[in-house]
């Protein structure tokens, strides 16, 4: 027997343990033991932006949270921040509208209260 079974972490930087029980009238009942354990967001991209573009972000907290975006190259624009609902996911709206003898990498940075590591999000504009 296969199971596929997904972990949503509700606190970065824990470890979670628990039990997994499957029955079946036929087989009887099995108990696994699982574990988890987040990790602090590893850095992602490079996203290419042309013109306009967008990132899809998924609050993995348990309630609503405040997510503040910066970007540290001034050719890209975004949002300020965003209150999105518990286990919820938004596209982060990015806009590229650098000059030619301009640098056209950025990090997009996102943070929020509840973790005190931020993702991290490389961009490449066009």
């Amino acid at each position: 027997m296969q199971a596929d079974i997904t972990f949503e972490p509700t606190r970065i930087g824990e470890s979670f343990r628990d039990t997994l029980i499957v029955t079946s009238p036929v087989g009887g009942e099995y108990r696994c033991p699982v574990a988890g354990r987040c990790i602090p967001p590893k850095p992602q991209g490079p996203f290419a932006i042309k013109g306009k573009g967008s990132i899809r972000f998924k609050n993995v907290f348990t309630e609503q949270t405040e997510f503040h975006f910066t970007v540290d190259n001034s050719g890209f624009n975004v949002k300020s921040s965003e209150v999105i609902p518990a286990k919820k996911s938004t596209d982060i709206t990015i806009s590229f509208s650098g000059k030619a003898d301009e640098p056209k990498t950025a990090k997009l940075i996102v943070t929020c209260k509840q973790s005190q590591s931020p993702w991290v999000y490389y961009l490449t504009g066009s």
